[in-house]
């Protein structure tokens, strides 16, 4: 499960009652140096700085009360970064790679991130431009348009 952050000069929640009537964060919108972070347990991050932010949420788990991000729209000149996990048996961190874009749109259910607007993608000695960006993060696999 991942542990996610998130940051901006004006954040407005929205929250909706759970089954038991609980408050429950349903969507976030924020506004001026917007960051989202996620960490996960191997030692993955994923780092979104932008201008402007907009999230939905849904609960992971009714047992655990944890919420998960079911997608996320950051737009305004996006900056990512992305580390891997560290590999077992070494103290070495896992590969950087690094982006830009006008805007990034992350979904939550298939684990796709797309870059658009003059997209620029770097890791692994290697650098990608496009209009439009889609990165898999389950496969790593990567589609680059226009």
């Amino acid at each position: 499960m991942k542990r996610t952050q998130v940051d901006a000069d004006d954040l407005m929640v929205r929250f909706t009652a759970d089954g038991s009537g609980r408050a429950q964060p349903e969507s976030l919108h924020g506004v001026g140096h917007t960051k989202l972070e996620q960490d996960a347990a191997l030692g993955e991050q994923e780092i979104s700085r932008g201008d402007q932010l907009d999230m939905s949420l849904s609960e992971a788990s009714r047992e655990h009360g944890a919420l998960t991000v079911t997608s996320a729209l950051q737009k305004g000149d996006v900056k990512i970064l992305d580390r891997a996990a560290q590999k077992a048996d070494t103290s070495v961190p896992g590969a950087l790679s690094t982006g830009t874009a006008d805007v990034a749109m992350f979904d939550g259910s298939t684990q796709v991130i797309t870059l658009s607007g003059d997209a620029h993608l770097y890791g692994n000695n290697a650098s990608l431009i496009a209009s439009t960006v889609v990165l898999h993060q389950s496969t790593l696999d990567v589609l680059a348009t226009g």
